[in-house]
């Protein structure tokens, strides 16, 4: 439909109509030309109707709708504006929410709520921006900064922030661009080099220390280079009992972004802290079922406390069936079987997201069915069939791709055909793994996979 068309539609529309049409067509990307929209979303707000209102608040892509809606008198439409997509930069143009008159007022809205006498546990509008994942990265950067507006917070609201901020989905995604753009690679990342900064600047108290273990669950583990991990740790410890107890959680965060292959994370399967060797256990990486009985002999319940949600012990049978022999050997006091009981609902959690895994645990069909995502399924699907295959190739012809030429009477001819036609399987499944529908994908490859056998 024409877009004159649509924009009579909606402007015509019941506001119920024009919510739902909002919804299903959000922009994933903002490109040149986009004054249509401009005027789309404009004469939608016009029309001056709640509903539209919060529809254009939560889905508009619009700056300039976006913060004439933070501005009105409407607590719900002013809360939808903040945590929706028009807060993003377009091109050149800042985000709208660096206006003089966004930030300071929702500053201010937080000390006073600092000094009200009420205990109020609702989300503030500041809490509503610092989680939302469309918000600049500059903003971000400057908060775990404390600069531009926030440089004159006190320790207690910088904490509050950081908090606020820890549940943004921009702090688990990782930087993914076709386009290859190191500089714009590195002004991404650079959030979460200044979230890692954290460890070193923050205030060494209790609450900080909450703070840090809930946001490290979350944050990318991607460094500061001028800042080691190991030398921020003993900022984190403490001769009270109580403390260091909870401190102990930050130093294990810290283990997050040491390198898993270096000689300074090797070591620490061996260090004196019990909680920088649970860092170890919970970022180990191709794991070995020996990892598994070194580590409970020497750490038992607190080894298990970090290698169940370490995805790496999961990834082959042979692991995972120690790690699961070890949480029925752990010590069972009350015999309420936690420890098997958190095994098989993590291994049953994973089992959706990577059956691939778990190829050896059934004998039939493989659960991809679990998986709800059509594409995540798809890939999953071809991704296996593409091992299948690899598999297939090398038990008939073995571990070496050496063939040697047929001969006039036709010797290895039948292994160089196979080979060939395995060949072009693998190749078709890389192409309908970036192109082709999954259906397309299991009937090419059964096709192949069949003319093979009945050939062979």
């Amino acid at each position: 439909m024409e877009l004159w068309a649509i924009k009579y539609q909606l402007v015509n529309a019941a506001p119920e109509y024009v919510f739902e049409w909002l919804k299903n067509n959000v922009v994933e990307k903002h490109t040149l030309g986009d004054e249509k929209r401009d005027q789309l979303e404009n004469s939608l707000l016009s029309r001056n109707e709640k509903l539209i209102n919060l529809s254009l608040a939560l889905y508009g892509e619009v700056p300039s709708v976006g913060y004439s809606l933070f501005k009105s008198d409407d607590p719900i439409i002013k809360r939808a504006a903040l945590s929706g997509r028009s807060v993003r930069p377009i091109f050149l143009d800042e985000s709208w929410v660096l206006n003089d008159d966004v930030l300071p007022a929702l500053l201010e809205e937080e000390r006073q709520n600092a000094k009200s006498d009420t205990d109020d546990d609702g989300i503030t509008l500041l809490n509503e921006l610092l989680n939302n994942k469309f918000l600049p990265s500059e903003i971000l950067e400057a908060v775990y900064e404390k600069s531009g507006h926030f440089s004159d917070v006190d320790d207690n609201l910088w904490i509050s922030m950081v908090a606020m901020s820890a549940r943004n989905e921009r702090l688990s995604t990782p930087y993914n661009s076709t386009w290859m753009d190191g500089y714009d690679e590195y002004r991404y990342n650079a959030v979460f080099s200044a979230a890692w900064r954290l460890f070193k600047e923050f205030p060494v108290n209790k609450k900080a220390a909450h703070v840090l273990s809930y946001l490290s669950d979350r944050l990318e583990p991607d460094g500061p280079h001028d800042m080691k991990a190991l030398d921020v740790v003993d900022r984190w410890r403490s001769n009270d009992e109580k403390d260091d107890e909870t401190f102990s959680y930050v130093r294990t965060a810290l283990v997050k972004i040491v390198g898993n292959y270096s000689d300074e994370f090797k070591d620490l399967k061996g260090h004196e802290d019990v909680a920088l060797r649970k860092g170890y256990y919970a970022n180990l990486n191709w794991t070995k079922p020996d990892d598994v009985s070194d580590g409970f002999e020497k750490d038992g319940k607190e080894f298990l406390d970090s290698a169940i949600y370490n995805d790496s012990f999961f990834t082959n049978e042979e692991t995972r069936s120690a790690l699961k022999q070890a949480c029925w050997d752990a010590p069972d006091e009350h015999s309420t079987m936690d420890y098997p009981n958190y095994f098989n609902s993590r291994a049953e959690y994973l089992s959706t997201k990577h059956p691939e895994w778990f190829k050896d645990s059934w004998s039939g069909e493989l659960p991809f069915e679990e998986i709800e995502d059509a594409e995540e399924r798809r890939e999953k699907r071809l991704e296996y069939l593409n091992t299948q295959v690899a598999e297939l190739h090398k038990a008939l012809l073995g571990e070496k791709d050496v063939y040697k030429e047929s001969n006039e009477f036709g010797d290895n001819s039948i292994l160089n055909d196979l080979r060939l036609e395995l060949q072009q399987i693998g190749k078709h499944l890389g192409k309908l793994y970036q192109k082709s529908s999954f259906s397309w994908g299991w009937l090419v490859a059964g096709a192949a996979l069949g003319f093979m056998l009945g050939k062979y």
